[in-house]
């Protein structure tokens, strides 16, 4: 999984353990100049082994090659793994199994994975129109 992340050390721990906890083998994090904890909470996992960590010194706020050099990177490390990514308030969960099962049985299924069923979900507390909470447009 790839994470490119930027003073999110209040979610980022969650998020990590998440997707570890569905399966998630190997994390590839880019850090974009945090000044908050993040550094430490994923230079954490890097000493667990679990992480491997990147920190990106530019302001040209360059996802898309960031997100694609991680991607590479990972291919080289695991080249058997399907690798994806998330933002850091993102939480995969598959209806069944863990997530590496379900994405390389859709993978296989349709020689590679175009859509994700997605559910937007605010908490209680938050006061959002209703008609944000669910989102069920995309199909898998």
């Amino acid at each position: 999984m790839t994470l490119l992340v930027r003073d999110e050390e209040d979610i980022v721990e969650r998020n990590i353990e998440h997707h570890l906890s569905r399966g998630v083998s190997h994390i590839f994090a880019t850090d974009n100049l945090s000044t908050d904890g993040t550094t430490e909470i994923l230079l954490k996992y890097q000493r667990l082994g679990l992480h491997t960590y990147y920190r990106e010194q530019s302001h040209t706020h360059d996802q898309a090659t960031w997100v694609t050099r991680m991607a590479q990177k990972a291919h080289q490390k695991l080249p058997s793994s399907i690798v994806f990514h998330v933002d850091t308030d993102e939480f995969w969960w598959p209806d069944h199994g863990t997530l590496p099962s379900v994405l390389c049985a859709e993978f296989e299924r349709f020689d590679g994975i175009g859509m994700v069923r997605r559910v937007n979900y605010v908490g209680p507390n938050i006061d959002v129109p209703s008609h944000t909470f669910l989102d069920r447009s995309a199909k898998m």
